[in-house]
This record gives structure tokens, sequence and C-alpha cells, in this order.
């Protein structure tokens, strides 16, 4: 049977993204069980004599977690550039050469995930170093709560580093306004984020509170039209209105304490020992439950996705545009309209589009 252009593309996907988690895992294990880890730290510490002795210990924390985390990113990349040069390209990166492709993408994601790394490191570390036996559990709840407040500051963040403006229509700033006091959710601004074609990002709203921020890529303003806008902007109220970003942050730190349980019972010494050394294999053992437990936070995922897409039918009674805006996005991705089950429950975050189609279907048949 021949294969679609979409399934081609998502299995490369799946490949892709399986092939960078076993490297980066393998190289995170490599050095967590070899001597490099114990040479890194000792490196670390040298350099961090260079600086004032009240600030050493969290100087040499920092510059061990970037050179690990950058070991483990070079890994990382050398798969990305494999996997696409075996034909895994992105839609709408045809133009584009692999390796400038590959590398706009590992920045952006180094962009989100180092800073997040390096912190998590400092927490962990921190833990280890106050709270004793009970470390990994106060090692979670920092992490946790670093989490919830990254949560109210990512209005200003995203504002001041994707070059966020305003939207050029009244037209449409004034009917999201009415779809926000629809929801019940209190919306600061509505901002407008360049975008290149190819890109994944279509709107999404930041925030916590009466400083959310809802943003619409510039892709989305230009091709879609106000009807099937609205309902992008509900779906994405719904998230707020029903608190998943709750429920979400609130699943992660149950599996992150459990991880880090699981590495404090693996590492009791070592880790208890206070050496930026154990740090490793401390990410290891937390990042396999994390992997484990997928699954469960992907299904969690697609029931909060299906959720604010009955919301935002609802809110709008837009079936036709709802349907309209899944199809298009659908092509965009090209995702996969009839993924395998096992491909579904492993790595969708989101209902498969048929699915999708089908609520706004039976929705659009009941209000008829």
């Amino acid at each position: 049977m021949n294969e679609s252009r979409a399934t081609r593309y998502q299995r490369h996907k799946r490949l892709e993204r399986s092939g960078r988690l076993l490297a980066a895992g393998g190289a995170l294990g490599l050095v967590a069980a070899t001597p490099m880890a114990t040479a890194l730290a000792g490196a670390a510490w040298t350099a961090a004599r260079a600086v004032p002795s009240w600030t050493a210990p969290v100087s040499a924390l920092l510059l061990f977690a970037a050179a690990v985390l950058i070991i483990v990113e070079v890994v990382s990349l050398s798969v990305r550039l494999i996997v696409q040069a075996g034909g895994g390209a992105a839609p709408g990166s045809r133009d584009r050469a692999p390796l400038r492709a590959a590398l706009a993408a590992e920045g952006q994601a180094i962009l989100v995930a180092g800073p997040a790394a390096l912190v998590a490191a400092l927490a962990v570390q921190t833990a280890i170093w106050s709270a004793g036996r009970s470390w990994w559990l106060a090692a979670g709840l920092l992490i946790a709560t670093g989490s919830w407040m990254a949560m109210h500051l990512a209005p200003f963040v995203m504002a001041a580093f994707t070059g966020a403006r305003p939207i050029d229509s009244p037209a449409l700033a004034a009917r999201l306004a009415q779809v926000c006091r629809l929801a019940a959710v209190p919306v600061d601004r509505v901002d407008e984020i360049p975008v290149q074609d190819g890109d994944d990002t279509s709107a999404f709203v930041a925030g916590l509170g009466p400083r959310r921020r809802v943003f619409l890529a510039s892709t989305l303003l230009r091709d879609f039209s106000e009807d099937e806008i609205a309902v992008v902007v509900a779906h994405e109220l719904g998230h707020h209105r029903r608190g998943d970003l709750a429920r979400t942050l609130a699943l992660d730190a149950a599996i992150l304490v459990l991880g880090l349980g699981a590495a404090a019972w693996v590492l009791p010494a070592e880790a208890q020992s206070g050496s930026l050394a154990a740090l490793p294999a401390i990410g290891w053992i937390a990042g396999v439950v994390w992997t484990a437990a997928a699954p469960l936070r992907h299904a969690q995922s697609r029931h909060h996705e299906r959720q604010a897409d009955a919301f935002a039918l609802a809110l709008t009674g837009a079936a036709d545009a709802f349907s309209t805006v899944v199809r298009r996005l659908g092509a965009r991705r090209l995702a996969d309209e009839e993924p395998s089950t096992l491909a579904r429950w492993l790595t969708y975050r989101h209902p498969p589009v048929e699915e999708r189609l089908a609520v706004a279907k039976a929705f659009a048949a009941r209000r008829g």
C-alpha cells in the first residue's frame, strides 16, 4: 500500500524524536557512568575559583550543568541532522538547507530547554545541600514552584523575545475581546508574533490571572478568517477556563517527584554526598521515569484538548469554522489522519484530525 506524504513525514518525525531521545539519554548516561562526570565537576570547581568565594558553589554548578547540557545537545543535533538527511524535513522547509533548518530548530529548543535544565539542576543541588535525605521531595517542590512562577512571567518573556506587537485589525481585536469576555477569562491584550512558513505555532494564551496575553502567529492572521481565528482563540481560552495548566503542572510535578525519589533510592550515598558529579545520574534516572510516564502525560493532554474543543464549539457555535481550522492546520503540519493506536498512545498530545472533525460534525448535528 502506498504511504501518503503525511504518513511518511510523521514516521520520520517519530523516528527523529525517538532517536534524539535515545541519543540524549545515552550521552547523559555515558557522562554519569564514566569518570567524565568527575572530570567535568573538577574543571567546573577550578574555573569557579576565579569568582568570589561566596558565589563559587553556584558558579561551579552552573558551569558543570552547562557543560553536560552542551554534550547532550551536540549529540541530539547530530541525530536530528542524520534523520533529516533521510527525508524527515518539516513541511514548508524545502527551501532551507538541512543544516540551517536543523540548527534553527535546535537553537529554539535550547532557548527553552537550556534555562529550564540549568534551573532544575540548581534546584536539585540546592535541595541536596540543604534538605538532607528529603532532598528529592524538596527539589520536586522547588521545580514545581519555579514552573508556576514561570507561567506568571510567560507573557512578558514571550513579548520580549518574539517581537510581539499589537494586531493591526481593530475589528478582529474587538471580536477577540468579546470572545474573552464570553469565555470569562481575563486577558490583558492580544498580540501578533512573527513566524516563518512551516512553523507549527498558531496561537496560544500565556500567563495567569489578569495579565494573560493572547499571542497569534502572523501566518494565522494572514491566512485565516476572523471566524476561524476566533475558534482557535476560544480553544486556547478553554484551557485556561478549565484550569488545564494547573492540572498539567500537578501531574508533571508528581511524576518529577517520583523520578527524583527513584534517583534517591538508587543513589542514596552519591546524592547525599553533595558532589556535582552525581547530577547526571540523578537526571538520567529521573528522565527514565519521565519518559516512561509519557503515555499518561499524553493521555491527560488529549483529554484536555477534547475538552477545549468542546468549549470552543459551545462558545462560538462555529462548527464549520472549527472543521476548516482543523483540516487546514492538519494539512499544514502534515498530520496523519489515521495514526496507529500505538503511535497515538505514545506520541499524540492532540486527538487525531478525524476524531476532532467527528466531534464538530456531531455538534453541528445536535444544533441542527
